[in-house]
């Protein structure tokens, strides 16, 4: 993939940002409960974004959080 593309497409960045504030709140409420962060991490982690992400082809795929940020 072309990451200047990807960083450039405002619909993965606003999806993104939205994801990231989910997973903050979800910690917060989390730590706040006494609760395990990593578990919260940890279902998160597994989440799929569902995202257009633009290919050398073309293609529309769907990228695991985990591949995505990294």
């Amino acid at each position: 993939t072309d990451q200047k593309k990807l960083k450039k497409n405002p619909a993965i960045c606003t999806k993104l940002g939205g994801f990231v504030c989910q997973v903050v709140k979800a910690i917060l409420v989390a730590q706040d409960d006494e609760k395990d962060t990593q578990n919260v991490i940890r279902k998160f982690n597994e989440y799929t974004i569902d995202l257009e992400i633009l290919t050398k082809l073309g293609i529309v795929e769907l990228l695991p959080v985990q591949e995505l940020l990294e």
